[in-house]
This record gives C-alpha cells, sequence and structure tokens, in this order.
C-alpha cells in the first residue's frame, strides 16, 4: 500500500512538473498573457481540468519553480555557520549564486527573455512582487527572532534594505545581459554586489553629503 501511495505522488509531481516545464516553454515563446489554460493542456497531453487541479492560476505555474526563482534568505541565515553575520552569509550566497549564474539571478542564460515575458505581464509583475514580499517577511521574522521582540521594527527595515538591494542588482545584471558579453556580465555583477553590500554593512557615512 505505502509503495503504491509513493508512485502515485511520485507519478502526480512528475506530473505537475511536465506542465510547468510545458508552460514555461510557451510563455517565453508568445508571451504570458497570449497563452491560456487550454493552450497549455493542449501541448502538455492533459486535461484543462487537470491543469486546474495541480495549479489554481495561471501566474501559480510560472512561479512553480519557486526555489529557482526565490531564493530562502530567511533559511540561509537561520542555518547560516556559527560566527556568521546574517548579511556575511546573504553577501558569500549572492556572490556564489552569481558566479554561478543561477536562474534567478538574472545572469543565466534566457533571462533576458525571463525577464521581458514578465516585465510584460501586469499579472506577472504583481506576483513576483508577492513572491519577494513573503521572502522579505520570513528574513525579518528569522531576523527579529535572533533579538528582543521589540527589534521586529529594526528587524524589517534590515530585510527590507538586504532584499530590495538584491532586486536592484538583479535588475542591473538583466539590463546588462543586453549590453555586456557573458563573462564581462558576472565580473561586472561581482564587483557591484560587493559595493553594495559594503554600503550596507558601513552605512551612507561621506556619501550622504
Amino acid at each position: 500500500m505505502q509503495q503504491s501511495l509513493t508512485l502515485r505522488q511520485s507519478k502526480k509531481a512528475q506530473t505537475r512538473l511536465h506542465i510547468a516545464r510545458v508552460a514555461h516553454s510557451l510563455f517565453q515563446n508568445h508571451g504570458f498573457e497570449a497563452v491560456s489554460i487550454v493552450d497549455i493542456a493542449n501541448e502538455a497531453g492533459v486535461s484543462k481540468m487537470t491543469v486546474f487541479n495541480y495549479f489554481p492560476a495561471k501566474e501559480d505555474i510560472f512561479f512553480f519553480l519557486g526555489d529557482r526563482l526565490f531564493p530562502d534568505f530567511a533559511k540561509l541565515v537561520a542555518e547560516r555557520v556559527a560566527g556568521d553575520t546574517p548579511l556575511d552569509t546573504i553577501h558569500r550566497y549572492v556572490l556564489e549564486q552569481f558566479s554561478a549564474q543561477a536562474e534567478w539571478t538574472g545572469l543565466h542564460r534566457g533571462g533576458e527573455t525571463f525577464g521581458v515575458v514578465i516585465a510584460q505581464s501586469p499579472v506577472l509583475m504583481n506576483a513576483l512582487k508577492r513572491h519577494w514580499q513573503v521572502n522579505q517577511n520570513k528574513l525579518a521574522e528569522v531576523l527579529a527572532g535572533e533579538q528582543q521582540a521589540s527589534a521586529l521594527f529594526m528587524a524589517r527595515v534590515m530585510a527590507a534594505q538586504i532584499v530590495t538591494t538584491i532586486q536592484v542588482l538583479i535588475d542591473e545584471n538583466r539590463r546588462q545581459s543586453l549590453e555586456l558579453p557573458e563573462k564581462e556580465r558576472v565580473t561586472h555583477a561581482v564587483t557591484l554586489t560587493n559595493q553594495a553590500f559594503s554600503l550596507l554593512r558601513d552605512g551612507w557615512g561621506s556619501r550622504a553629503r
């Protein structure tokens, strides 16, 4: 019975992933708004109802691969090596991910296409904002949990600064993907990341004058 349940769960996971991959291909080729659930179902070889059973809304399909699109900064901080500060942990992780041209960084091949798909869809733009806000809120909770309860406000401020900085870096990566050769993009991204996290770490100082 347990083996049968495991096989069933595995088949469902494979179907969900298949639908998502087919949908992503259609979105990149035709744009998010132009692709319907019926189009996705027909291309994936499943019924319209099957698509809805796995994904209540079309934007859920687009953001299904959330682990690759939205790194979990809260988990990173909670599980960091003893002695590391939250900022150092996230800084190091961002550098590693930028150097590896991970999908969420805006540096991977096809990243410019992905960005265009989002930019052309108000629905995806709003969904993207919600996803980043959730990420930011989770990070704030972890940061606040390591301090006094009264420090929640400052934890929210810190989380907002970190997450917003990373979003700006991603936007810059996508912009540079249209202007710089691939090898130069990573070098440029790493340089800006170090500058940005230095600013987060040290504050405005003389830059505010």
